[in-house]
């Protein structure tokens, strides 16, 4: 067999990750979340614990059906 089509990948401890499915809602304001304040805090949030995030965020109204972002 030729060498260069076969690479040796050293054994990896295998990763658990969370994955996310689900809405976010306030407390205050009615329910409704703007999407860049909430990312700006998640990101925030993620910076200080050392992880990171990899996907997409959209604001949704309250049926789920993609929206504008909105401004509180």
């Amino acid at each position: 067999m030729d060498k260069k089509y076969f690479s040796y990948v050293p054994h990896k401890e295998e990763e658990y990750l969370v994955k996310l499915m689900g809405h976010i809602r306030s407390l205050e304001s009615g329910g409704s979340v703007p999407r860049p304040e909430f990312m700006k805090e998640f990101t925030k949030f993620l910076k200080d614990k050392g992880w990171k995030f990899s996907g997409r965020s959209i604001q949704v109204d309250k049926k789920g059906n993609p929206a504008k972002d909105i401004d509180l």
